[in-house]
């Protein structure tokens, strides 16, 4: 049983005016004959039922609804069948984002490749009618000198987040691959060189050319996996991309250049 306050019109109970049935439940039930209970007079608000998941109600009925301090959110429970649905704001939405930054450029005379450019992937929530603004980074250049790095790509940024530019390639007299979204692969030279390192989250280090004859240079990072390395007489690859069907259909995003000798190569 309830307790039952009731604004009766005589139609239920035979006595018209308001009337109570108590009981010792603990839940209390407002009725109306019209099937109306209204507070258009009230300026005020109406404070709903609030509490964490573990304090939801054990036995609710459909269509009962709070705020649910767990989650930050209102739901309502729509039967036994569905349980508790989370209430969508109205003015909000769901969005995937991918969010990648411009390509390293390579580096020149037995250049290592180009780092592949910074990848951020995921979901977040917009507002209807707020305006967002975004940065592409371009993609950096390739050398031309033997003494200059592939230059890195520049950053691109949405929604408060930050992808990093890709890392320059080595060049012949600047061997180490420059650090960025994905690090730039290291030049071939008669030294050994270490690839740039990726950012942690967005790519992969470059590879590291390894001293060996005729001096291969190596492939730069890409978002999903590190470059190759130079070994022998092959120059490394790059390194993998992500695939991402945010467009519709599955496209690789963000792979590293190889590394090749006297040209210059970027990333993908």
């Amino acid at each position: 049983m309830t307790t039952i306050l009731k604004a009766d019109s005589g139609a239920i109970s035979g006595i018209s005016g308001f009337t109570t049935t108590p009981d010792a439940s603990g839940t209390l039930e407002l009725q109306a004959t019209s099937g109306l209970v209204n507070m258009n007079n009230v300026t005020g608000a109406l404070a709903i039922p609030t509490g964490t998941t573990a304090q939801r109600p054990s036995s609710p009925i459909t269509g009962a609804i709070r705020w649910n301090t767990t989650i930050s959110s209102y739901e309502i429970y729509a039967g036994s069948g569905l349980g508790w649905t989370t209430i969508v704001n109205g003015n909000a939405y769901s969005a995937s984002y991918l969010i990648i930054a411009g390509a390293g450029g390579g580096g020149a005379t037995l250049g290592g490749g180009g780092g592949a450019g910074g990848l951020l992937s995921g979901t977040t929530s917009l507002l209807v009618g707020t305006t967002y603004s975004f940065i592409v980074g371009s993609g950096g250049a390739g050398s031309t000198t033997a003494v200059s790095k592939g230059t890195n790509g520049n950053t691109s940024s949405g929604f408060s987040l930050s992808s990093i530019g890709g890392g320059g390639g080595g060049s012949n007299s600047t061997e180490p691959g420059a650090s960025g979204g994905s690090g730039g692969g290291a030049a071939g030279s008669g030294n050994s060189a270490s690839g740039g390192s990726g950012t942690s989250g967005q790519g992969n280090s470059g590879g590291n050319n390894v001293n060996s004859s005729p001096y291969p240079s190596a492939g730069g990072g890409g978002s999903s996996a590190a470059g190759g390395n130079g070994s022998g007489s092959t120059s490394g690859s790059g390194g993998a991309g992500t695939s991402s069907s945010i467009t519709g259909s599955a496209v690789t995003y963000a792979g590293g250049g190889g590394g090749a000798g006297n040209t210059t190569f970027g990333a993908s």
